[in-house]
């Protein structure tokens, strides 16, 4: 009776010892993976463009890759052309 309640306790502590390692490695895994938005080469952080705000949407974009319009001697940045094109039917109002 003494060897079956040490068996079932040993069962139950190999499990909760398991469980204990994979949260551990989950948890490890995650810190130690980058973010999905982090460049894969370090360098090319530093070759990043001017952010600029898109006056429609409010988000910030890449200088370098807005979609640009003039309006009145001013140069605004946009992140796509349908944003550019709903901010000028607004200034033209």
């Amino acid at each position: 009776m003494r060897v079956i309640v040490i068996l079932i306790l040993i069962v139950i502590a190999i499990g909760l010892a398991r469980m204990l390692v994979g949260d551990v490695v989950k948890a490890v895994s995650k810190t130690i993976k980058a973010p999905p938005d982090a460049p894969a080469d370090p360098q090319s952080a530093s070759t990043a463009g001017r952010l600029v705000k898109d006056p429609e949407t409010g988000s910030y974009i890449d200088e370098r890759t807005a979609v640009k319009a003039d309006v009145k001697g001013t140069t605004y940045y946009f992140e796509s052309a349908a944003s550019r094109d709903a901010f000028l039917r607004k200034q033209r109002s």
